[in-house]
C-alpha cells in the first residue's frame, strides 16, 4: 500500500498525463485559434497605426496606371526625412540595408 505522499504524486502524475492527452487531442484547434488571434493582432496594429498617422486607404481600380498623390513613406517619416515633390515620371524604390 502506498503512503499518502506517494498517492498524491501518483494522482498528480495521472492528472498531468490526462491533461496532456486532452491538449494533444485539441492541438490543431488550439494552433488554428492562435493563428487567427495573431492575424487579428496584426490587423488591429495596422489599423491603430493607420489611424494615428492619418494614413488613407488606396483607391484600386481596373487601370494599369499607378498614381500616388501626396505619397508618404512611413519609415522615412518616423526618421524625420521628408520627400518633397518628385517628378511624376520618377519612381523611388527604397530597400533595406545593403
Amino acid at each position: 500500500m502506498l503512503g499518502a505522499e506517494e498517492q498524491i504524486i501518483e494522482i498528480e502524475k495521472n492528472l498531468f498525463i490526462d491533461i496532456r492527452k486532452r491538449i494533444d487531442a485539441e492541438a490543431l484547434r488550439i494552433q488554428n485559434t492562435a493563428r487567427i488571434i495573431a492575424l487579428l493582432d496584426v490587423l488591429h496594429s495596422f489599423s491603430v497605426i493607420s489611424r494615428n498617422n492619418h494614413y488613407c486607404r488606396p483607391a484600386i481600380n481596373e487601370s494599369r496606371h499607378l498614381q500616388i498623390i501626396n505619397g508618404r513613406h512611413p519609415v522615412l517619416e518616423l526618421q524625420g526625412v521628408m520627400i518633397h515633390s518628385l517628378p511624376t515620371a520618377w519612381i523611388l524604390i527604397l530597400t533595406g540595408i545593403g
